[in-house]
């Protein structure tokens, strides 16, 4: 396995306003405008994993895959961890200050709340620093899209 692509990563995203959105088989949630981090592991391929979610046109797999027309990325963050770390991560986010942004986005086969969070504005700074972003950045959203 090659270590270097693999592991947790962070997509961030706004939502420039309110949408209703249905995420497959959970239902339809409404997103108020905001920044979002989706929360997600892969532990082969994690690059080509987040080239996908960065195509806002694809077969629907994931949840993810039905909010991210809808937002645009802005920055992904690749944390070092395995798929059972994801979780910790997530939690780690709302002890900062995250809320779940829909119940059981992402999580279909963990416990967790949610993998999909609402970061309020005035602290994304707090939240970004502590786990790479800026300064650790695996890509920005403009260098995937060439």
């Amino acid at each position: 396995m090659d270590r270097a692509d693999s592991g947790l990563y962070i997509l961030w995203m706004r939502l420039a306003s309110s949408k209703n959105v249905t995420i497959g088989s959970l239902g339809t949630f409404s997103f108020g405008p905001g920044f979002y981090a989706y929360v997600g592991s892969a532990q082969k391929n994690r690059r080509a994993r987040i080239e996908r979610h960065l195509r806002r046109e694809k077969p629907l797999r994931w949840h993810i895959d039905y909010f991210r027309p809808h937002a645009d990325i802005v920055a992904v963050s690749c944390v070092p961890g395995r798929r059972e770390d994801e979780c910790r991560l997530v939690a780690r986010l709302k002890q900062a200050g995250a809320s779940v942004a829909a119940a059981r986005f992402g999580a279909s086969d963990c416990r967790c709340e949610g993998h999909l969070l609402l970061v309020p504005a005035r602290s994304l700074h707090s939240f970004t620093s502590g786990i790479g972003w800026p300064s650790g950045t695996c890509f920005k959203a403009m260098e995937l899209m060439q």
